[in-house]
């Protein structure tokens, strides 16, 4: 009985650590293609320009940069399945939470699509050290740090074939 309790021990902790919950592995690899989808960016100020991005479920990052968002969009990358995993998981929280519309000179935007559900929220940026983050600010940094991630792996990888 000893012997067993550190292998139950050590499984029930390796399935804590899994990257992605068990229930959203259970959605197949189609479901999460055509069912999900977020949008962000930030813009407005004098000139009206906005530039962000747009994730797909099958991880395909397209950029944009206009008058709005999704304005001359065009391909930018892909991020890595295990990236697009934390992403479902943590963007079905969104569910609980209530939308935002802000406006102001310069605002931030996200979208997020799961299933037929959609949340928006738009915000003024706080820059401010030390300030409490609100979900979606949380949410929109972690979306912005998988690119930049992506974008310098992929300019690595191409970089050290030549």
């Amino acid at each position: 009985m000893k012997r067993a309790f550190p292998m139950v021990l050590l499984a029930a902790l390796t399935v804590g650590c899994a990257p992605c919950e068990l229930d959203s592995v259970a959605h197949s690899e189609e479901e999460k293609r055509t069912a999900f989808r977020i949008v962000f960016g930030e813009g407005g100020g004098i000139s009206g320009a906005w530039t962000g991005y747009t994730i797909t479920g099958d991880g395909a990052v397209s950029s944009w940069t206009g008058r709005g968002a999704r304005e001359n969009e065009r391909e930018a990358g892909r991020l890595p399945s295990d990236t697009m995993c934390v992403l479902w998981d943590a963007a079905r929280s969104f569910a609980a939470q209530p939308q935002t519309d802000s406006s102001g000179s310069l605002v931030r935007y996200l979208s997020v699509t799961t299933g037929d559900s959609t949340r928006t929220y738009t915000w003024r940026p706080s820059f401010g050290v030390g300030r409490a983050v609100p979900f979606y600010q949380g949410f929109f940094d972690r979306c912005s740090a998988a690119i930049r991630t992506s974008m310098s792996q992929a300019t690595t990888t191409t970089t050290s074939t030549r």
